[in-house]
């Protein structure tokens, strides 16, 4: 009777389906190091997330560091080297990649060495890519307001100090929350 076999069997790949299902769902490109074949697989959200089909990139002759931006090549190798020594317990790191028409991606890539032999040695490493690329636009954005707001803040102070007016705010409850230099002058606070 193989029953328990089968069902054993279909419980597991009905667990692989809701795997698969929720990572395309969330968009994330799934990859699954083997250091011992020297093979990379990369799942075909993975490979889309760089405009590739799934026929267009070999996975035994990927070099996926070859897809990485120069300035930011360096510091993703020395954190997955890290990662791979021991010396952290996971992989994380954002960077930009090259996409199959030319433009940057940004790439937040989270991985961990999910086995390792008796002497420490990696056997698999697993890990997701997701595009972040709208959020660093974002924060490149609010960085820039952030820094026009600091500006026009600090002309407003130099032109509130530097007038021959007095100047003075409150808040709701009338307390004084600001007083320019003639404004101090002339009450004397």
């Amino acid at each position: 009777d193989i029953t328990s076999v089968k069902e054993a069997e279909a419980a597991l790949a009905a667990s692989e389906s809701r795997w698969a299902f929720a990572l395309e769902s969330a968009r994330q490109g799934v990859w699954d190091k083997n250091f011992k074949t020297g093979r990379t697989f990369y799942s075909s959200v993975w490979k889309d997330l760089l405009g590739y089909r799934d026929n267009e990139i070999d996975d035994r002759s990927m070099n996926w560091a070859a897809f990485i931006h120069p300035d930011d090549r360096e510091a993703v190798i020395r954190a997955d080297d890290e990662h791979i020594r021991g010396n952290t317990p996971y992989f994380e790191c954002e960077f930009r990649m090259r996409h199959k028409d030319g433009r940057w991606v940004w790439i937040l890539d989270r991985g961990r060495v999910i086995e390792r032999m008796p002497d420490g040695s990696p056997v698999r490493m697993i890990g997701t890519h997701t595009d972040i690329t709208d959020r660093k636009r974002s924060e490149g954005e609010l960085a820039h307001l952030t820094e026009r707001l600091e500006a026009e803040k600090e002309l407003l102070r130099v032109t509130l100090a530097s007038i021959g007016d007095a100047v003075i705010c409150t808040d709701q409850d009338q307390i004084v929350t600001f007083m320019n230099p003639m404004a101090a002058r002339l009450t004397g606070w």
